[in-house]
């Protein structure tokens, strides 16, 4: 009865369900690989509006450097005419201080900084002045090579003239630089660097750029605290920065502050330099936060090096 037997069709109800079920796989399927792109695109778009965003770029052009600054001329003269520390504003006292370091026929100052971020920066530099003679040199090693950067420069004031070296590190202290220097006018050296070598500093500290600030005494003089607006306190030091850390975008701070030690006759000591800020490199953006650390040597001379001579740091 075997040879008898016929198989029954299946039903329609049968019939509909198993291609329902090969539907439903590829469905879920096809959601799974839907979703997959989904957040992958959103990964995508995520991070580059994130980094869009982390770096918000700052025209830093629109600031007049010259007149961000007070006359420190005329603060000086009126200190000399009434030495009471207390007739100032604390940043004021910093501003005397950096004047009167400035009018020096010869004086020096060693610079060490380090920069907390992925890249692990360090800095050593100097700055000499002898009469109307002025160097400067700068070695910023790092594990980041494109922020490897070594610069020697050369001011001759009397002149108006200035000569810059590019380099390399060949260790924390020393560097191999380029036979062939850039030359420029006075105007087109603080136009490219912020400043003359003639400035105590980068930094902009007046009535414009100067949030809060502190007068301390102390044992041996004054402790004067500094906190500045982080753009307009930074419109010269980020041209600074951009040379010394061989930078094609500037720099967008969140927070700068110093604090200058000072002996009893207002004379510089020692100066620290805190800051936060973002900077983009080869792409990157990178969170830093930076301590950069000044010994003032007032009054004293120190040889300035040829191309051939290495600079010996104490720091």
């Amino acid at each position: 009865m075997a040879e008898d037997e016929t198989l029954t069709p299946p039903t329609e109800v049968e019939e509909e369900q198993a291609p329902k079920k090969s539907h439903r796989g590829r469905n879920i399927t096809l959601y799974i690989l839907l979703g997959v792109l989904v957040v992958a695109v959103g990964v995508a778009v995520g991070f580059f509006s994130g980094q869009a965003a982390f770096n918000p770029a700052v025209d830093y052009s629109s600031y007049n450097i010259y007149e961000l600054d007070d006359d420190y001329a005329a603060l000086y003269a009126r200190y000399e005419a009434n030495p009471d520390v207390s007739a100032y504003q604390p940043y004021e006292i910093a501003d005397i201080a950096l004047y009167q370091y400035e009018q020096e026929e010869n004086h020096y100052s060693e610079v060490y900084g380090d920069v907390d971020a992925a890249m692990d920066q360090t800095t050593h530099g100097i700055y000499v002045k002898n009469g109307d003679n002025l160097f400067a040199e700068t070695i910023s090693s790092s594990s980041l090579s494109a922020v490897e950067t070594a610069v020697r420069q050369y001011e001759d004031y009397a002149n108006g003239s200035v000569v810059e070296y590019s380099g390399k590190p060949t260790s924390a202290y020393a560097a191999s630089f380029d036979e062939t220097g850039t030359a420029y006018t006075e105007d087109e050296f603080i136009d490219h660097f912020g400043r003359s070598l003639t400035r105590a500093t980068a930094h902009i500290i007046s009535s414009q750029t100067v949030t809060s600030s502190k007068l301390s005494q102390t044992e041996d003089g004054y402790s004067v605290e500094v906190h500045l607006d982080p753009i307009k306190g930074v419109v010269r030091y980020v041209r600074q920065m951009a040379v010394y850390g061989n930078l094609s975008n500037l720099p967008v701070f969140s927070d700068v502050y110093v604090t200058f030690d000072l002996d009893s006759d207002l004379n510089l000591v020692y100066a620290e330099y805190h800051e936060e800020y973002r900077v983009k490199i080869i792409g990157i953006n990178f969170n830093c936060t930076g301590v950069t650390r000044e010994y003032y040597h007032s009054g004293e001379y120190y040889a300035i090096p040829d191309m051939d001579t290495n600079v010996t740091y104490t720091y």
